[in-house]
């Protein structure tokens, strides 16, 4: 947890304290000194807004990754810790991955990891880009990796089926123009089908938006 205090000092002797929980464990305590509600109400909503955005995306694990969702068998982890003979991952710092390979024949893998609540207030046509690390090897069944969407954590929609890679890391762009202007969850799901695969990892995820003007010249 953290907090921090902002003081705006007019002429006028009423206190308004308002506490504020984002994010679980995030809490943020401001006090004002205003003699306007109107005042008071837009330097709120302008910061809970900013805080939000800024707070989730970009994202590198580098820092704070408060709100993500990471069950096994993934893992924060990196390449040196996390390859193995058959999946050797690209240096890449930290990132979330799982390792089928490693755990050997007739151990399965499968799991979603779910970022926090992602705002797209404001966007008209949403990009979400970031980095993967996935061979889609299918050595004796067939490996999947796949960016899921959710509005509310429980229904989701498949955003991206990864097509694969033996190149090593691949700029990844998943299209959000459906879910433009709401909120949603982002999953980064993996199946290794039921055998003995390989894995998947990702990192460096952005926000962009779409420029429909520049893709017309």
């Amino acid at each position: 947890m953290f907090g921090f205090r902002l003081n705006y000092l007019p002429l006028l002797n009423s206190q308004i304290e308002i506490l504020l929980f984002a994010q679980l464990t995030k809490q943020i305590h401001l006090q004002f000194k205003l003699g306007s509600m109107k005042k008071l109400f837009t330097l709120l909503f302008a910061l809970v807004v900013c805080g939000t955005l800024s707070a989730q995306l970009p994202q590198d694990f580098e820092g704070d990754i408060t709100g993500w969702e990471i069950p096994a068998p993934f893992a924060l982890t990196n390449a040196s810790d996390l390859s193995s003979q058959y999946f050797t991952v690209e240096d890449h710092t930290n990132f979330i991955g799982v390792n089928d390979d490693a755990v050997g024949a007739g151990v399965g893998s499968e799991g979603m990891v779910v970022s926090p609540m992602i705002s797209l207030d404001g966007l008209s046509a949403p990009i979400l880009n970031f980095e993967a690390f996935f061979l889609n090897g299918d050595y004796d069944a067939d490996e999947t990796a796949r960016v899921m969407v959710s509005t509310d954590g429980v229904n989701w929609d498949m955003a991206l089926d990864l097509a694969g890679s033996t190149t090593g890391w691949s700029q990844e762009q998943v299209n959000l123009a459906a879910w433009a202007g709401q909120s949603v969850y982002v999953g980064f799901e993996y199946n290794d089908g039921g055998g003995w695969n390989y894995g998947f990892c990702f990192d460096d995820l952005s926000l962009t938006e779409y420029d429909i003007q520049r893709e017309a010249q």
